[in-house]
């Protein structure tokens, strides 16, 4: 493979990645059993209503495995919150796992 070949290899490689950046996921963090998102912690939130606002309406969640009934429900009212912003349903697929105390959205 010749120089030039290279090059323009290389140039196709960095102009693929700087194309399709990754889909930045947000950290929601709860304080013990509250249910809505610690105060200090509201930008990941506001994030995620800009982008529903914006025309997603798809997202991939990770939810702990330690108490999970109350991940569901916290998940539960982010999704209440988006389709509002959205003025649209919200599809959430579970893709992964989050410590606890936390929800990670992207």
């Amino acid at each position: 493979m010749g120089y030039w070949h290279q090059l323009a290899l290389l140039a196709g490689v960095a102009l693929t990645t700087l194309a399709a950046p990754e889909a930045c996921a947000e950290t929601l963090v709860y304080q013990g059993d509250n249910k809505w998102v610690a105060q200090d912690e509201n930008a990941p939130l506001q994030k995620l209503m800009q982008a529903a606002r914006g025309g997603k309406h798809v997202y991939k969640v990770k939810l702990p495995d330690e108490n999970r009934e109350l991940a569901v429900v916290r998940l539960e009212i982010v999704l209440k919150i988006l389709e509002r912003e959205a003025g649209k349903p919200i599809v959430f697929e579970e893709t992964g796992k989050a410590r606890t105390g936390t929800l990670i959205i992207e």
